[in-house]
């Protein structure tokens, strides 16, 4: 019997059948996938999970969770019914993409929503990095020439050394301060950065600047802000055309945060060295995207936080949020 199912006949509250799962997603001799199969029951499909429970044993749901005066004389089915309407709202969003005009509504309607966001840190500043060294030493080029039998490709492929040179991250939140400590640390780049926020303590050797000072100022820029509608477009033609020639744009952010036009625009003039996109305006991109044109654009499908140990910490996180509301505790991430 697999681990996602053992408990389900069982007479558990809900809060008990949580805690038995999440220390058993904690015990490295269950295999992963189990692991994640049984997170995902109730972190992602927790109303499925109440119909299989109540339809298996045929008792009442134990739940801390209020469901109003007079819970207990209710049939089973009026409480199943209330609870499914609970935990509805408790709006664990896993994957950080939660449409910020939804975020009004659910506010109003006292919707909690939480997220996860230290379980993609690491994934996210590694592919952020990733992508602006294939972007600088032309990597993906010389690999679609070689597969190609073309071994002159490498006369195509004069990239660029990092170390040395100055790193902008436009946003300096956990991911943006992650790639910056890589990039200083590991490559030996000077880092400069905007963010509306005060600067952190012990942040010293990288240098606050406006956001045009450091469009101006560095060999590569690299977006870490959310999407709202101040930072729609945040980087388009005025600011696109801030940059040095030899610059390089990397946006693992979200894809209306730039400009894609104005971003072709400039790619087609030459103004700037190369880019790396792993979100898009439009997503799932519809056919072949114009950028795709370009050898000096490096692209991905929103995979910067597709790992194994990404996903794992964030169905453990999300289903520790939903556990603190079901317990009437603060959640560590509460969005709304």
């Amino acid at each position: 019997m697999s681990a996602s199912r053992k408990y389900i006949n069982r007479d558990l509250s809900w809060l008990e059948f949580n805690r038995r799962v999440l220390e058993e997603a904690r015990d490295p001799s269950v295999p992963m996938l189990e692991r994640l199969k049984f997170l995902a029951i109730f972190s992602s499909n927790l109303d499925e999970f109440f119909m299989v429970r109540v339809g298996n044993t045929q008792q009442k749901v134990q739940s801390r969770i209020p469901t109003g005066s007079g819970a207990d004389q209710m049939p089973p089915a009026v409480q199943l019914e209330q609870i499914r309407q609970r935990v509805r709202e408790l709006v664990a969003e896993q994957y950080r993409c939660l449409q910020e005009e939804v975020l009004p509504v659910l506010r109003e309607r006292g919707i909690v929503v939480t997220n996860t966001p230290e379980a993609t840190t690491a994934s996210v500043a590694e592919h952020t990095v990733g992508l602006l060294l294939t972007v600088a030493r032309r990597i993906t080029l010389a690999d679609r020439g070689l597969r190609a039998g073309n071994w002159g490709v490498r006369g195509r492929c004069l990239g660029i050394d990092l170390a040395g040179r100055t790193l902008g991250v436009v946003g300096f939140g956990r991911i943006g301060r992650r790639v910056a400590t890589i990039c200083h640390d590991g490559l030996g780049m000077r880092v400069v950065y905007h963010d509306l926020q005060p600067p952190p303590t012990g942040w010293d050797w990288a240098q606050r600047l406006p956001l045009d000072g450091v469009l101006s100022s560095a060999d590569a820029i690299t977006l870490h802000v959310p999407l709202t509608p101040a930072t729609r477009h945040l980087i388009g033609r005025r600011e696109l055309a801030l940059l040095k020639p030899a610059a390089i744009l990397v946006n693992v952010s979200r894809g209306p945060v730039v400009d894609e036009q104005a971003l072709i625009e400039a790619l087609r003039q030459g103004r700037l060295a190369g880019a790396a996109l792993d979100v898009f305006e439009k997503e799932p991109v519809p056919g072949v995207h114009p950028l795709c044109e370009f050898d000096n654009v490096v692209l991905t499908p929103h995979i910067a936080s597709a790992t194994g140990e990404t996903l794992r910490r964030m169905a453990l996180e999300a289903t520790e949020e939903v556990l603190a509301v079901l317990e009437g505790r603060e959640p560590r991430y509460r969005v709304v």
